[in-house]
C-alpha cells in the first residue's frame, strides 16, 4: 500500500516490454524463408486446376478469381469442373453457389465423371460397361467429397466464410484452399 506500491509498479514498468501487434523482424524473416521454401519444386506459384491453358496463363489460381460472362455461358459449369477436379487431387475446396444447389453440382459432376447422360442416371437404365463406369464415378466422387464443401446459404457473411476456411484447413491439415 501506500508507497510501497507505487514502488512495486515502478519496478514492473521498468522490467516490462512494450506490447507490439507486430511481428519481431526475425520472426517475419523467418516466415518469408519458410513460405519461399514451401513454394520451392512447385510449377505453379497457385493452385493447379487441371485446365492446362489456364494454369499457364494464371501460373495457378491463387487470391480471388472473377470470371465474367453473359447468361448460360457456362461460367458456373467451368468453375465446378475446376472445383471438383481440384478436390479431386485431394487439395479442399469450399464451392459457394446461389444459383444451383448442392444436389445439381453433384448430379452435374457425376455426369461429367461417368460421361454418362443426367435422364439415363435418373432412369438407371445401364448395360453392364455403363454400370461399371458409373460405380467408378461414384466412387471417385465419394473419395472426393472428403475435400469438397458445397455451401448454399445465402445469408453467409464475411465472418462465416473465414470459419469455413479455417474449419476445412484444420479438417485437412492443409494451408492451400480453393
Amino acid at each position: 500500500t501506500g508507497d510501497g506500491l507505487k514502488k512495486q509498479l515502478a519496478v514492473m514498468l521498468k522490467q516490462s516490454t512494450a506490447f507490439s501487434p507486430f511481428a519481431s523482424p526475425q520472426k517475419e524473416n523467418q516466415q518469408l524463408l519458410d513460405a519461399l521454401e514451401k513454394q520451392k519444386g512447385k510449377k505453379l506459384i497457385g493452385i493447379e486446376t487441371g485446365f492446362l491453358k489456364l494454369d499457364q496463363a494464371l501460373d495457378g489460381l491463387r487470391g480471388i478469381n472473377i470470371m465474367g460472362g453473359p447468361p448460360k455461358a457456362g461460367k458456373s459449369c467451368f468453375f465446378m469442373q475446376i472445383s471438383t477436379e481440384v478436390a479431386r487431387r485431394n487439395l479442399p475446396v469450399i464451392y459457394y453457389d446461389f444459383e444451383n444447389g448442392r444436389q445439381k453440382i453433384y448430379v452435374r459432376t457425376l455426369v461429367r465423371t461417368s460421361r454418362i447422360p443426367e435422364n439415363r442416371l435418373r432412369r438407371g437404365d445401364l448395360n453392364s460397361e455403363e454400370s461399371k463406369i458409373y460405380a467408378e464415378a461414384l466412387a471417385g466422387f465419394n473419395q472426393m467429397l472428403t475435400c469438397f464443401r458445397v455451401v448454399t446459404d445465402r445469408t453467409l457473411n464475411p465472418e462465416m466464410m473465414r470459419r469455413h476456411i479455417d474449419f476445412v484447413k484444420h479438417e485437412t491439415r492443409k494451408d492451400d484452399l480453393l
